[in-house]
């Protein structure tokens, strides 16, 4: 399909290329002068000129240094006499090689090949070049019908157009490096978004996106790269979201694992630590829970045990304190007690003493009536 395409197209060239070339260089082949030396009845539609082309490789290339063999047919019965060939680009008018070096003689029922040498140009058209070729010969001298018309000489350019396929490329070097040499045309790569150009291809991105790489790798300047996430964060999306563990959970690859606390432990930030309990506390379910001891008791390496009070000590909140009886009770099992024989004795030396001091009052009271003026003396 695309040898067809490309058929059709070096087609298309050579039709617009000759109507250019005639429309530029009109053709000398016209009514009265067939060229005389080769074309009469019998040779009619015979070819006058004949070119083929020798290139370096399989293949032409724009910049080779190729050979053009120009080959001149007469069937005529007169030798042609030829000053100087060369060839034309039917695009530009420009010349693309010719030869003019000494007079060439073509004798009858012959024919002259004369090899060319040229580089190729840069064509403006792609694949295909067109030209054609001119030739400057001396007319015969019996021919003064001809001479007194166009002269000693005149210059032939049929209106035939010679065409040469030329590779823009025959290997990718040739190209750009957007470009790739197909059908020795470059072309234009035509890479999706995830690809790059290299050597003249089209290749695919490790990634273009998170997706297209492992659950643990994210993607970063189109490549694969491997993370890794802290203890409290786990892979969520390519990327690390962290875990919201709950308290009595821990932290194990990136997952939330419930603890297994031993009875002497309790949960703390997400870790089994011992637990530190107090002289009046027992472990109970992970925790510390106070000793309920009697009133009567202490708690000793976490066990209640009975108290041994002296008698002059009281049972106070679970501890042994001195006794502060008034004096007139004293202590007896831990307890203060009212001293009922102290009282009496008490109470009667204090009625005593009463009395001792009424009976000094008297005496002194009936001795200052008797005596007055001891008043005076004082009576101690």
């Amino acid at each position: 399909m695309r040898i067809h395409k490309l058929l059709l197209l070096i087609l298309f060239l050579l039709t617009i290329s000759a109507v250019t070339a005639t429309e530029k260089y009109p053709t000398i082949f016209d009514e009265d002068f067939t060229l005389y030396y080769n074309v009469s009845n019998r040779t009619r539609g015979f070819p006058v000129y004949k070119i083929s082309v020798i290139c370096p490789g399989k293949i032409c290339m724009e910049g080779d240094r190729i050979l053009f063999n120009v080959t001149m047919y007469n069937y005529g019965d007169k030798y042609f006499e030829i000053f100087s060939i060369w060839l034309v680009n039917a695009e530009n008018g420009y010349n693309i090689t010719g030869y003019d070096k000494s007079t060439i003689f073509v004798d009858p029922d012959d024919q002259l090949t004369i090899l060319l040498n040229a580089t190729l140009p840069e064509l403006e058209s792609a694949w295909n070049l067109t030209y054609y070729p001119c030739i400057r010969i001396a007319l015969p001298k019996d021919h003064r019908e001809y001479r007194s018309k166009y002269g000693l000489e005149r210059t032939i350019c049929p209106n035939e157009v010679f065409s040469t396929l030329i590779a823009e490329c025959n290997t990718s070097l040739m190209c750009l490096m957007d470009e790739k040499c197909e059908a020795y045309d470059c072309k234009k790569l035509d890479c999706s978004d995830c690809q790059y150009i290299e050597n003249h291809n089209c290749y695919s991105y490790e990634c273009c996106k998170p997706e297209d790489c492992a659950y643990n790798e994210t993607c970063f300047d189109h490549k694969c790269e491997q993370f890794s996430c802290k203890f409290y964060e786990h892979i969520e999306n390519h990327e690390c979201t962290v875990l919201y563990c709950d308290a009595d959970e821990l932290y194990i690859n990136h997952r939330c694992i419930k603890l297994n606390c031993s009875y002497d432990e309790y949960v703390d930030n997400h870790r089994c630590r011992k637990l530190e309990c107090k002289e009046n506390e027992v472990i109970g379910n992970h925790s510390c829970v106070q000793l309920k001891c009697a009133f009567d008791e202490v708690a000793i390496n976490h066990q209640c045990q009975k108290l041994n009070c002296k008698d002059n000590e009281a049972i106070v909140d679970h501890n042994c304190e001195p006794l502060e009886c008034n004096f007139y009770e004293y202590s007896k099992n831990h307890k203060c007690h009212i001293d009922y024989i102290f009282i009496k004795n008490f109470s009667m030396e204090f009625v005593i003493w009463i009395m001792i001091i009424l009976f000094i009052y008297l005496i002194e009271h009936i001795y200052r009536k008797r005596h007055p003026k001891g008043k005076e003396k004082g009576i101690v």
